[in-house]
Protein backbone atom coordinates (compact mmCIF):
# COMPACT_ATOMS: atom_id res chain seq x y z
CA UNK A 1 0.00 0.00 0.00
CA UNK A 2 2.72 2.13 0.81
CA UNK A 3 4.83 1.41 -2.22
CA UNK A 4 1.66 2.72 -4.59
CA UNK A 5 1.37 6.08 -2.81
CA UNK A 6 4.91 6.64 -3.12
CA UNK A 7 4.83 5.72 -6.69
CA UNK A 8 1.13 7.79 -7.18
CA UNK A 9 2.82 10.92 -5.25
CA UNK A 10 6.34 10.52 -7.43
CA UNK A 11 4.17 10.61 -10.75
CA UNK A 12 1.72 13.59 -9.46
CA UNK A 13 5.13 15.22 -8.80
CA UNK A 14 6.95 14.47 -12.32
CA UNK A 15 3.72 15.43 -13.77
CA UNK A 16 3.21 19.16 -12.61
CA UNK A 17 6.99 19.66 -12.82
CA UNK A 18 6.29 18.96 -16.59
CA UNK A 19 3.56 21.13 -16.78
CA UNK A 20 5.54 23.92 -14.96
CA UNK A 21 8.05 23.37 -17.36
CA UNK A 22 5.59 23.41 -20.25
CA UNK A 23 7.06 20.10 -21.48
CA UNK A 24 5.88 16.71 -21.04
CA UNK A 25 7.40 13.38 -22.07
CA UNK A 26 4.96 11.60 -24.33
CA UNK A 27 3.03 9.03 -21.52
CA UNK A 28 2.57 12.10 -18.72
CA UNK A 29 1.31 13.60 -22.23
CA UNK A 30 -1.22 11.16 -22.29
CA UNK A 31 -1.98 10.86 -18.75
CA UNK A 32 -2.29 15.07 -18.89
CA UNK A 33 -5.21 14.72 -21.45
CA UNK A 34 -6.85 12.01 -19.53
CA UNK A 35 -6.89 13.58 -16.19
CA UNK A 36 -10.51 15.30 -15.51
CA UNK A 37 -8.57 18.11 -13.95
CA UNK A 38 -7.31 19.53 -16.91
CA UNK A 39 -10.52 20.23 -18.36
CA UNK A 40 -10.50 18.38 -21.42
CA UNK A 41 -12.53 15.26 -19.58
CA UNK A 42 -16.16 15.90 -18.52
CA UNK A 43 -18.62 13.02 -17.46
CA UNK A 44 -22.21 13.26 -16.27
CA UNK A 45 -24.15 10.85 -14.05
CA UNK A 46 -27.29 10.01 -14.23
CA UNK A 47 -29.70 7.53 -13.57
CA UNK A 48 -29.33 5.48 -16.33
CA UNK A 49 -25.84 6.08 -17.32
CA UNK A 50 -22.72 7.37 -17.31
CA UNK A 51 -21.62 9.40 -20.14
CA UNK A 52 -17.95 10.67 -21.01
CA UNK A 53 -16.56 13.32 -23.24
CA UNK A 54 -12.52 13.38 -23.61
CA UNK A 55 -11.42 15.62 -26.32
CA UNK A 56 -8.40 14.40 -28.05
CA UNK A 57 -5.55 16.81 -29.26
CA UNK A 58 -3.80 16.14 -32.14
CA UNK A 59 -0.69 14.72 -30.28
CA UNK A 60 -2.78 13.33 -28.08
CA UNK A 61 -4.39 11.20 -31.46
CA UNK A 62 -0.75 10.76 -32.93
CA UNK A 63 0.49 9.08 -29.68
CA UNK A 64 -1.67 6.72 -29.58
CA UNK A 65 -1.24 6.16 -33.38
CA UNK A 66 2.17 5.60 -32.68
CA UNK A 67 1.70 3.36 -29.38
CA UNK A 68 4.26 0.37 -29.58
CA UNK A 69 6.83 2.47 -32.02
CA UNK A 70 10.22 4.15 -32.21
CA UNK A 71 9.12 8.21 -31.54
CA UNK A 72 10.83 10.41 -33.39
CA UNK A 73 9.60 14.96 -34.78
CA UNK A 74 9.22 12.58 -38.16
CA UNK A 75 6.95 10.35 -37.53
CA UNK A 76 4.77 12.43 -35.21
CA UNK A 77 4.89 15.26 -37.60
CA UNK A 78 3.50 13.07 -40.36
CA UNK A 79 0.64 11.90 -37.55
CA UNK A 80 0.27 15.45 -36.59
CA UNK A 81 -1.02 16.09 -40.10
CA UNK A 82 -4.03 13.23 -40.33
CA UNK A 83 -5.56 15.46 -37.04
CA UNK A 84 -5.23 19.00 -37.84
CA UNK A 85 -7.72 20.56 -39.51
CA UNK A 86 -10.70 18.74 -37.12
CA UNK A 87 -11.80 18.92 -33.31
CA UNK A 88 -11.59 15.03 -32.17
CA UNK A 89 -13.80 14.12 -29.46
CA UNK A 90 -14.39 10.20 -27.80
CA UNK A 91 -17.86 10.18 -26.33
CA UNK A 92 -18.47 7.16 -24.09
CA UNK A 93 -21.67 5.17 -22.46
CA UNK A 94 -21.61 2.92 -19.42
CA UNK A 95 -24.82 1.56 -18.24
CA UNK A 96 -25.34 2.12 -14.29
CA UNK A 97 -26.42 -1.86 -14.05
CA UNK A 98 -23.04 -2.87 -15.45
CA UNK A 99 -24.37 -4.93 -18.28
CA UNK A 100 -24.11 -4.78 -22.44
CA UNK A 101 -27.73 -4.83 -22.93
CA UNK A 102 -27.09 -2.12 -25.57
CA UNK A 103 -26.42 -4.46 -27.69
CA UNK A 104 -28.14 -7.75 -26.29
CA UNK A 105 -27.12 -10.68 -29.23
CA UNK A 106 -29.97 -12.82 -27.54
CA UNK A 107 -32.46 -10.20 -28.12
CA UNK A 108 -33.21 -10.88 -31.86
CA UNK A 109 -35.65 -8.56 -32.73
CA UNK A 110 -33.73 -5.86 -31.75
CA UNK A 111 -29.80 -6.18 -31.78
CA UNK A 112 -29.80 -5.46 -35.69
CA UNK A 113 -31.82 -2.27 -35.12
CA UNK A 114 -29.30 -1.20 -32.23
CA UNK A 115 -26.37 -1.93 -33.72
CA UNK A 116 -27.46 0.00 -36.88
CA UNK A 117 -27.65 2.92 -34.67
CA UNK A 118 -25.30 3.14 -32.55
CA UNK A 119 -23.04 2.38 -35.74
CA UNK A 120 -24.73 4.86 -38.03
CA UNK A 121 -27.31 6.92 -36.37
CA UNK A 122 -26.21 8.79 -33.64
CA UNK A 123 -23.97 11.01 -34.82
CA UNK A 124 -26.92 12.47 -36.47
CA UNK A 125 -28.08 13.14 -32.33
CA UNK A 126 -24.84 14.91 -31.55
CA UNK A 127 -24.07 18.80 -31.69
CA UNK A 128 -21.27 21.20 -30.32
CA UNK A 129 -23.58 24.16 -28.75
CA UNK A 130 -22.76 28.00 -27.71
CA UNK A 131 -24.53 31.06 -28.28
CA UNK A 132 -22.67 31.67 -31.42
CA UNK A 133 -21.94 28.33 -32.97
CA UNK A 134 -23.54 24.81 -34.00
CA UNK A 135 -21.44 22.34 -34.86
CA UNK A 136 -22.34 18.98 -36.35
CA UNK A 137 -20.77 15.56 -35.69
CA UNK A 138 -19.09 15.25 -39.17
CA UNK A 139 -18.74 11.65 -38.99
CA UNK A 140 -18.06 9.40 -35.98
CA UNK A 141 -16.80 5.56 -35.52
CA UNK A 142 -18.38 3.49 -32.91
CA UNK A 143 -16.06 1.43 -31.70
CA UNK A 144 -17.42 -2.62 -31.41
CA UNK A 145 -16.06 -3.93 -28.01
CA UNK A 146 -17.91 -7.35 -28.70
CA UNK A 147 -19.66 -7.79 -25.56
CA UNK A 148 -16.34 -7.39 -23.89
CA UNK A 149 -16.73 -4.47 -21.58
CA UNK A 150 -19.87 -2.53 -20.73
CA UNK A 151 -18.33 0.58 -21.77
CA UNK A 152 -19.70 2.13 -25.43
CA UNK A 153 -17.43 4.34 -27.33
CA UNK A 154 -17.66 6.97 -30.06
CA UNK A 155 -14.84 8.64 -32.02
CA UNK A 156 -16.48 11.52 -33.56
CA UNK A 157 -14.69 14.29 -35.67
CA UNK A 158 -16.32 18.17 -35.67
CA UNK A 159 -15.52 20.80 -37.63
CA UNK A 160 -12.94 23.15 -36.22
CA UNK A 161 -13.25 27.03 -37.14
CA UNK A 162 -10.90 29.41 -35.58
CA UNK A 163 -14.37 30.80 -33.56
CA UNK A 164 -13.69 27.69 -31.61
CA UNK A 165 -10.74 29.18 -29.94
CA UNK A 166 -12.72 32.43 -29.23
CA UNK A 167 -15.42 30.57 -26.93
CA UNK A 168 -14.21 29.13 -23.29
CA UNK A 169 -16.92 26.45 -23.26
CA UNK A 170 -19.66 24.45 -25.52
CA UNK A 171 -22.16 22.19 -24.89
CA UNK A 172 -21.78 18.76 -26.07
CA UNK A 173 -25.75 18.01 -26.62
CA UNK A 174 -27.06 14.44 -27.37
CA UNK A 175 -30.71 13.62 -28.01
CA UNK A 176 -30.89 10.10 -27.92
CA UNK A 177 -33.25 8.44 -30.55
CA UNK A 178 -33.66 4.49 -29.33
CA UNK A 179 -32.95 4.15 -26.08
CA UNK A 180 -35.20 6.29 -23.97
CA UNK A 181 -31.66 8.19 -22.72
CA UNK A 182 -32.85 11.38 -21.05
CA UNK A 183 -31.64 14.64 -22.83
CA UNK A 184 -27.84 14.87 -22.36
CA UNK A 185 -25.84 18.20 -22.36
CA UNK A 186 -22.41 18.36 -21.18
CA UNK A 187 -20.20 21.75 -20.64
CA UNK A 188 -16.68 20.91 -22.22
CA UNK A 189 -13.63 23.63 -22.21
CA UNK A 190 -12.37 24.17 -25.29
CA UNK A 191 -10.22 27.05 -24.19
CA UNK A 192 -8.24 23.98 -22.30
CA UNK A 193 -7.19 23.29 -25.72
CA UNK A 194 -4.83 26.47 -25.92
CA UNK A 195 -3.61 25.76 -22.17
CA UNK A 196 -1.76 22.25 -23.56
CA UNK A 197 2.38 21.79 -22.43
CA UNK A 198 4.51 21.01 -25.46
CA UNK A 199 5.44 17.07 -26.47
CA UNK A 200 9.04 16.41 -25.35
CA UNK A 201 10.54 13.55 -27.38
Amino acid sequence: MKHGLLVFLMWSWALCLGCKNGSLKPDEYILYVRNPENGLNSCVQTHQAKFCIQLEPSHYLALKELKGKELSGLKLDKELEKFQDYLYVDFSIKLNDGSSRLLDKLDTINYNKNYTYLAFGLGSNIKLLNQHDTLNCLMYQFVDNYGISPEYHFQMIFDRPEELYGSSEYLFQFNDGVFNFEPLSVPISIKALQKLPTLKL
